[in-house]
């Protein structure tokens, strides 16, 4: 089951790969809310 999962020890065991990680999904998400109000106005 191990292989099927995503390896995330990355993220708990770097601090700044955790942080560059969460920048950019956030940018991302970020991103996509533009791009749906940009499309709703």
């Amino acid at each position: 089951m191990r292989r099927v999962l995503l390896d995330i020890t990355p993220l708990r065991e770097s601090r700044p790969y955790r942080l560059l990680y969460l920048g950019t999904v956030t940018s991302g998400i970020g991103a996509q809310l533009a791009t749906t109000a940009i499309a709703l106005q």
